[in-house]
């Protein structure tokens, strides 16, 4: 059983990394996602370890502006 970590959700074969940055002017939270599949087989250790560097790479893209979101809207 894989340890929970926070950010990332598993669908299927591949996880779902998740990153807030803000609010919306409605007082919505403002989410990013990205899809990571595993291109090898990793134990469970490697598998944990290997997500939360992925997250925090996706984390560090989004915070930079080098993120860019399909559905942008502006007000």
């Amino acid at each position: 059983m894989m340890t929970k970590i926070n950010g990332v959700e598993k669908r299927g074969n591949s996880y779902r990394l998740i990153v807030y940055s803000g609010y919306t002017l409605e007082g919505k939270q403002i989410k990013h996602t990205r899809t990571w599949k595993p291109d090898r087989n990793y134990t469970e250790k490697q598998l944990v370890k290997e997500l939360i560097k992925q997250r925090t790479l996706f984390e560090e893209e989004v915070k930079s502006g080098k993120f860019t979101d399909k559905k942008i809207k502006f007000q």
